[in-house]
């Protein structure tokens, strides 16, 4: 009994890439339709911890810091800076960092499916593709190889491009222009602000204090 030979899955029919940069887009919309039950709008507590708990997957899968901050939709600056703030978000990275370690997951390792998230995620919002493989930690070389050799990565590129925002280039020197062009990468999140810690003028604190202490 002979085995029938299997077709050969070209990149297109083993998956759509315009669906997948679609779905990599519409994660915000996803997270608050999740949300509209619960009255709509998250606070900046809530929005930090789901970044936060982005990043530590991303850390899970043995990113770099440039790729735990695609993943997460936040700046390295803002990572760097919740490592420094917060100790439980600092010691949850080190975990997470140590487990994908002991399973072989690291920066410098072999190509892993999470790099080449990230790598669509920041080609798709306007990097170039040096810039998307070092937030990656995929050496050039090897993403010039992988480029070149899988026709699956070339199309998931295609569609990442494709998907950029569209935006007019104004006529300015080219270092304002390029300010304009990070400006327009940027995008918003509609978050409710917490209540900032109540806050009495010296005279009325004064006097609290003084309501509180024994009088003769």
């Amino acid at each position: 009994m002979y085995e029938q030979e299997k077709p050969a899955v070209t990149a297109e029919q083993g998956s759509n890439p315009t669906r997948v940069i679609e779905w990599l887009n519409a994660r915000s919309e996803m997270e608050q339709s999740f949300r509209e039950p619960l009255a709509g709008l998250p606070n900046e507590r809530q929005e930090t911890m789901s970044r936060m708990a982005e990043a530590l997957q991303a850390a899970a899968h043995g990113l770099p810091p440039s790729g735990v901050a695609t993943w997460a939709g936040v700046s390295t600056r803002l990572l760097q800076s919740w490592l420094e703030t917060d100790r439980a978000f600092a010691e949850a990275m080190k975990s997470a960092s140590q487990l994908a370690a002991a399973h072989g997951y690291r920066p410098d390792g072999p190509l892993t499916p999470a790099m080449i998230r990230v790598v669509v995620t920041a080609i798709g919002r306007g990097d170039s593709w040096l810039d998307a493989a070092r937030a990656a930690g995929i050496p050039t070389r090897g993403f010039r190889a992988l480029w070149r050799s899988t026709p699956a990565f070339e199309a998931l590129m295609r569609a990442a491009q494709q998907a950029r925002p569209s935006r007019v280039t104004p006529a300015v020197p080219r270092r304002r222009r390029l300010g304009a062009q990070a400006a327009n990468h940027r995008k918003y999140r509609l978050v409710l602000r917490d209540d900032p810690p109540a806050v009495l003028p010296e005279g009325a604190q004064a006097e609290q204090a003084d309501s509180g202490r024994p009088r003769p």
